[in-house]
């Protein structure tokens, strides 16, 4: 189990990662850590679901850190999705917000919501 805290992962560590589907809808809840450790897992996992024609969510509330190339993966997944369907990301990190603003301030589909 992944113990849950407010701070970045160590450099050059290994960060931990679980990724539970949700039951209620097509999404996930990230719980840890989505950085050059995870990233593979974190995509593998998502990519699929872009593919079913909904919308996917994705719970974050627990997830402590997301580095700006994971950021980068879900907005390349928000562009693969169906017309009319979003990426919902459900209280992300601060970490990722600010990535999102900085690097990709308008992604018409995805939805961060708190």
């Amino acid at each position: 189990m992944v113990g849950v805290d407010e701070r970045a992962p160590e450099p050059g560590g290994q960060s931990e990662l679980r990724i539970i589907e949700l039951p209620d809808r097509v999404g996930l809840e990230l719980v840890g850590a989505v950085d050059l450790s995870t990233r593979g897992d974190f995509e593998r996992s998502l990519t699929p679901l872009v593919s079913r024609g909904t919308d996917v969510h994705l719970e974050m509330s627990r997830l402590v850190f997301c580095d700006v190339a994971a950021a980068a993966v879900l907005v390349t997944a928000a562009d693969c999705l169906p017309p009319g369907r979003r990426l919902v990301l459900r209280q992300p990190p601060q970490t990722l917000r600010r990535a999102l603003e900085l690097f990709w301030p308008h992604v018409p589909t995805m939805e961060v919501a708190s």
